[in-house]
């Protein structure tokens, strides 16, 4: 029961929720000595420290489940765990040892006869491949997923590999077909009620109308995005469509915007008192000043960044905004 109260939790994108449940029933697998449920329990520990870009902390998790899910005999759920484990290594940039895993994820759901992992694997290749920057091979996989998922009736994943796909169709410029994609999944995560979701692709949308100069239509994105996460209590999403909006000012030349965006991204991230978010968002607008040649200010927010998040371990390279939370078992891409 605790480990389903966090799948909701993390679903829900509820991350410390989700952890405290996750770490009641670990404590009681220990004490009554259920090697099973300290399994599953570790692999939920993993995932949600995934979720939370904490790929040191997950790995951990994940390489104490391994050998007492695989003792346990349940197959679906250690392919699973490969699987979780895969994305990790993703996070991690090491991205052979992560092919590997989701390669052998694939296999193992394959030999279940196993529909629903078989897509959800074919979706986590294409993430791999994204990540390493093969758009072509990431799309394919992708297709491949999203027409599993079809078949399956999967709402929620076809939502998902839609707007995976209108990502890359994104960063490849081809802005016609990630509008296209983007929209549909706009309708997909409001007909389902994620709002969360719904802010995320309105912020993409932003992006691609940002890149297309049509300055107009991306703010009306952004400023969506923001409302819809404010109100599905979402702060990841809401700093990542204030700091796309602040980068939507500085290609306006509206300097006095790009700071009072900023300002309220970083609002959110104190109000919450999440440090790996303050950091990344302190991060995300030095780079912002830099690339408007504003060094000292740069300097300065990046300083900042660098001293909020050394104490934490964070990894320079982590987006501002991570992947957008899935139940386990389901990929994500990294933001474009």
């Amino acid at each position: 029961m605790l480990l389903c109260v966090a799948e909701i939790f993390v679903q829900q994108a509820h991350y410390a929720q989700a952890l405290q449940q996750a770490e009641a029933a670990d404590k009681l697998a220990t004490q009554y000595a259920l090697h099973s449920l300290k399994g599953q329990a570790q692999a939920m520990l993993g995932e949600i420290r995934r979720l939370q870009w904490a790929p040191d902390h997950a790995l951990t998790h994940q390489q104490r489940a391994a050998p007492l899910l695989l003792q346990s005999g349940d197959s679906r759920r250690y392919a699973n765990l490969l699987l979780q484990m895969g994305k990790t290594y993703e996070q991690l940039h090491q991205w052979d040892r992560a092919l590997d895993l989701q390669d052998e994820a694939l296999r193992r759901f394959e030999a279940l006869g196993d529909g629903w992992g078989c897509t959800i694997s074919w979706g986590a290749l294409g993430a791999v491949h994204y990540g390493v920057g093969h758009l072509e091979q990431a799309l394919a996989c992708l297709q491949h997923a999203l027409a599993r998922a079809q078949a399956l009736q999967a709402q929620a994943e076809i939502m998902h590999y839609t707007a995976e796909i209108g990502r890359i169709y994104w960063r490849s410029r081809r802005h016609p077909e990630a509008i296209d994609h983007l929209q549909k999944a706009v309708q997909l995560a409001t007909a389902l009620g994620l709002g969360h979701k719904v802010s995320d692709y309105h912020r993409v949308l932003g992006e691609t109308y940002k890149a297309l100069r049509q300055f107009t239509q991306a703010r009306t994105h952004l400023e969506q995005a923001v409302q819809l996460a404010q109100k599905a209590n979402a702060p990841g999403e809401q700093i990542g469509a204030l700091v796309t909006l602040s980068a939507l000012a500085a290609a306006e030349g509206n300097m006095q915007s790009v700071l009072d965006y900023s300002q309220r991204a970083l609002q959110v991230a104190e109000r919450i008192g999440d440090m790996r978010l303050l950091a990344r968002c302190l991060g995300k607008v030095g780079q912002l000043y830099a690339k408007l040649d504003q060094f000292p200010l740069a300097r300065t927010w990046l300083e900042a960044a660098v001293d909020t998040q050394q104490p934490l371990g964070i990894r320079a390279n982590e987006p501002i905004v991570p992947p957008q939370s899935l139940p386990p078992g389901r990929c994500a891409l990294p933001p474009g």
